[in-house]
């Protein structure tokens, strides 16, 4: 699936990073709800990028749906590829993902496993 294809752990750790700000119009977003933030692929998938943190920056929807029409904006993504490099803290994405996102959450750690008498 598409909307699967990083970790939700992943994407929370990315929002925290970012501090729900935009990367292009520094707005302050959202987790869920009106204004909500959006993962913006600076390397659209559509031209080859990843999902990976260093290719993702947090973006409030109209500012994603500009980037998508006019790329010219040069200073702006260059901006954002700043942004993107700066180091991701998994703990703080747990924490957010286990907070608004509990049904996407997988189990951490070994099943237990019962002995049969």
């Amino acid at each position: 699936n598409r909307n699967r294809d990083m970790s939700i752990v992943v994407a929370c750790a990315v929002l925290v990073r970012d501090n729900l700000t935009c990367a292009y119009c520094h707005d302050k977003l959202v987790v869920k709800g009106k204004n909500a933030a959006t993962l913006d692929h600076i390397i659209p998938r559509s031209k080859g990028g990843r999902a990976i943190p260093t290719n993702l920056v947090v973006s409030c929807a109209l500012c994603n749906r500009k980037k998508r029409a006019d790329l010219s904006d040069y200073k702006s993504i260059f901006r954002a590829i700043e942004w993107a490099h700066r180091p991701i803290d998994m703990t703080k994405g747990r924490e957010l993902a286990v907070t608004h996102y509990p049904s996407r959450m997988k189990p951490r750690g070994r099943k237990r496993v019962e002995a049969i008498a």
